[in-house]
């Protein structure tokens, strides 16, 4: 089970990614913290190819938050984590494009649904 939505930037074929996944919890071997089961909530910068390549940097390209603590998983759960995405998605999107040297900013219409709330309203591109 998964949600996604790619928000639209001010350079062309490059997308926030958008992303609600779960994940069991335990540690991370990556990082050596340990991780609570449930619902995050990902943002990553994408390059979107016409031959339908996408690509995206590894490390330091985005943010990771819980959105919605569980014991399991089930689709009510993540029903209810996807409808905690527009209260919690603008920071850490400006935090994903904050992090970037290259001058990458959200396209000035999707930054204003963002602002207004109104993330299902956005055009996933």
């Amino acid at each position: 089970m998964r949600f996604e939505k790619n928000l639209a930037t001010n350079v062309p074929n490059r997308f926030v990614n958008v992303s609600v996944s779960y994940n069991k919890g335990g540690v991370n071997y990556a990082n050596g913290n340990t991780e609570k089961r449930g619902y995050y909530l990902h943002t990553r910068v994408e390059d979107h190819r016409d031959d339908g390549m996408v690509s995206s940097v590894l490390f330091n390209n985005g943010y990771k938050k819980l959105l919605k603590e569980v014991g399991r998983q089930s689709d009510k759960q993540f029903t209810q984590a996807v409808e905690l995405v527009p209260n919690e998605v603008y920071p850490i999107v400006v935090a994903t494009l904050a992090q970037r040297t290259d001058g990458l900013k959200l396209e000035e219409e999707t930054e204003k649904q963002l602002q207004a709330g109104l993330f299902d309203t956005i055009n996933s591109k």
